[in-house]
């Protein structure tokens, strides 16, 4: 897409005006891969940067104090992140456009007080970040937003910007740590559109090799998953060799038609040698085409062949390489295209690490378990929390599918050794999760890090055996926890143990004790799970709804489904009907369906990957014929753990008689 520089006014000479246009197009091209060159040069350097410092870093994160059992929790399902949400990095803007700024795991609250997780966002313009612990200043350099806004006006002079966002506290104080950093380069023009999307990389009519990286911008809109339809706001789809869908029209999913629903930003394209044209097309959340120019964009490149034999390997740790845990992993692919599972296409497919076991035989599917891990969405970085001692990793590349490729270019293997730490004392319920949905009896199961877990009799320093303490409080440090009905002892050393209670609400208490039963001081010797107990019930739902089930499980699944629109695309019991209810397949059947619809996988386990990894697997035929994957990918995000199992749980309760 060409673009008209600021400098070029109406008037003069035609023949003028046109050598003009030439030359600054040009000009402009040819900054452009310069300034490409210089970002790759970067990169290289700072992922060799990362490399050397790994290892202290390593050491840095081990002698960390480990937070409180709920904060804990609390991270791990909700990362702290502040990010740019518009514009893209590298978009082309006007000298004054709008920034609108987005954070998760943390709360936007205006300066003043001090909370802990809050804080407020800064906008740091062509400057470093300022270091962690000390106070971002006030200038026209240093833009505070202390009044909790997550949106901005900007006016910058026309050339290239680099925009750091930056998170701090309530008196704005810098916090520690990337989570809470991001940055975006922008180039201001006079004449740039208040909206617009184009291909930054690579430029039109550039030769590449297959497979190469193509990188989207977008001007005055934001780039998120799938799923709403927002104002303003979508995701990018290539179209390869075909013409642009109609507006209004749903975008087909197909090997010409790519969509990144993910809101993903930069891809990598495997490609025929040859001439392409790729289109750039911005649809909304539900893939209809925009109205207008602005959501499109057009670049032709060349695609040279290629002899790259493929090949997998595990770029970090070395083989041999001693760790501490949890550490990273980077996994890479030579001559092959890593993709999102779902689709089975020729040399493409994604990595999975199996730890202290054997590579699974050419043609069978991975399975999914503690020692076979999958990253379905294309992850090349993964972090591993391992047992001290020496293990096995070996990387397997599967298709789409999660079938085995037969060749030893699509296998690695390496030995680590992970060091033992010094693990702070720490107790802890392992199962069920908090708020779960249990059927009594039900299995409890209780772990210890940093503690020995033995039979009582004698007190050991650092020993001792756990107590559950059923809708009662805690026993006072220094007393002996009692024995009754509400105060389990497992003095035999149990950490698993069945539990049978009526139904209803349950507080279950976990209490480390010394060997004479004597209950130890600090929260470090504690955990707290609610739990509630299925029983009999009669609801609305009647016959089309299987087994015992909990009410309060029904109204939580189904507010949950009818909040994020469930029904707009699916015929499911207990919920209105959408005007598209039928573009998704029927779920008045699941609970006799679900266990054969995807080979090798439980009822349960498929329904969760269909939630959470909706691309894994795509059911064929639907009621008004194929089925194509729209549906959302952020379930993980806008759903908690307690209404993933609830869904999961009433869905395996819907039967009919057919």
């Amino acid at each position: 897409m060409n673009r008209v520089h600021p400098l070029i006014r109406v008037g003069g000479p035609i023949l003028g005006l046109l050598i003009l246009i030439y030359a600054i197009n040009t000009a402009v091209d040819t900054f452009r891969a310069e300034l490409k060159a210089a970002r790759d040069a970067e990169r290289e350097a700072t992922l060799a940067a990362a490399e050397a410092d790994s290892e202290q870093e390593a050491e840095r994160e081990t002698t960390e104090e480990a937070p409180a059992q709920e904060e804990t929790e609390q991270e791990e399902s909700v990362p702290p992140e502040a990010f740019f949400r518009q514009p893209t990095t590298a978009a082309i803007v006007p000298p004054t456009f709008v920034v609108k700024m987005g954070a998760v795991g943390v709360t936007v609250d205006p300066s003043g007080e001090v909370i802990a997780g809050s804080g407020h966002m800064h906008i740091l313009v062509d400057t470093d970040f300022i270091p962690a612990g000390e106070i971002i200043p006030t200038d026209e350099q240093h833009l505070h937003f202390g009044d909790g806004s997550l949106e901005a006006e900007l006016t910058l002079t026309p050339g290239e910007h680099t925009l750091r966002l930056q998170f701090a506290d309530g008196v704005h104080t810098a916090l520690e740590g990337d989570e809470y950093r991001d940055t975006i380069i922008v180039f201001v023009e006079e004449d740039a559109p208040e909206k617009s999307v184009a291909f930054f990389d690579p430029l039109d009519g550039t030769t590449v090799s297959s497979p190469f990286e193509v990188v989207m911008t977008a001007t005055g809109l934001v780039v998120e998953p799938s799923g709403e339809v927002n104002v303003d706001a979508g995701h990018f789809h290539i179209l390869v060799d075909t013409d642009f869908v109609a507006t209004g029209e749903i975008i087909p999913t197909d090997e010409t038609h790519l969509h990144y629903g993910k809101g993903q930003t930069s891809v990598s394209l495997e490609l025929e040698p040859g001439e392409h044209t790729l289109r750039l097309q911005f649809a909304d959340g539900l893939h209809t085409a925009l109205d207008g120019d602005e959501f499109r964009d057009t670049i032709t490149v060349f695609v040279e062949a290629g002899d790259e034999s493929p090949s997998v390997r595990f770029e970090q740790p070395a083989d041999g390489a001693t760790v501490a845990s949890p550490f990273e992993v980077v996994m890479a692919a030579s001559g092959l295209t890593v993709e999102p599972s779902g689709e089975v296409n020729e040399g493409a497919g994604h990595f999975h690490i199996l730890v202290d076991t054997d590579f699974t035989p050419v043609g069978e599917v991975i399975p999914t378990d503690e020692n076979h891990l999958h990253y379905g969405q294309g992850q090349t970085t993964a972090t591993l929390e391992l047992e001290p001692g020496e293990h096995t990793l070996r990387l397997q590349f599967a298709d789409g599918l999660h079938t085995a490729l037969d060749g030893d270019e699509y296998t690695d293997t390496i030995t680590v050794f992970v060091e033992a730490g010094d693990e702070s004392p720490s107790v802890r319920f392992e199962q069920p999760a908090d708020g779960a949905t249990v059927t009594s009896p039900f299995e409890v199961v209780m772990a210890a890090s940093g503690l020995t877990v033995e039979p009582s009799g004698e007190v050991n320093e650092g020993a001792g055996h756990f107590h559950i303490l059923v809708d009662t409080d805690f026993t006072p440090v220094g007393e002996v926890i009692p024995t009754d009905e509400n105060h389990l002892h497992y003095g035999q050393g149990q950490t698993s143990v069945s539990l049978e209670l009526e139904p209803g609400e349950h507080i279950l208490r976990l209490q480390f004790a010394d060997g004479l039963h004597t209950a130890l001081e600090g929260d470090q010797y504690r955990d707290t799970i609610v739990v509630n107990v299925e029983g009999s019930r009669t609801t609305e739902q009647g016959a089309s709804v299987s087994g015992q089930l909990a009410q309060e499980t029904i109204d939580l699944a189904i507010e949950a489904m009818t909040r994020t629109g469930c029904n707009s695309c699916h015929i499911t019991t207990g919920l209105p009907e959408g005007d598209g209810a039928m573009l998704g397949p029927d779920q008045t059947n699941l609970g006799n369906i679900a266990a054969s619809r995807r080979e090798g996988y439980t009822g349960e386990e498929y329904l969760r990957e269909a939630i959470l990894d909706p691309s894994a697997f795509i059911v064929e035929d639907c009621p008004i014929g194929p089925c194509l994957q729209v549906m959302p990918e952020n379930y993980g995000d806008s759903l908690t753990e307690e209404e993933i199992d609830a869904i999961v749980v009433y869905l395996l309760s819907l039967t009919t008689d057919e």
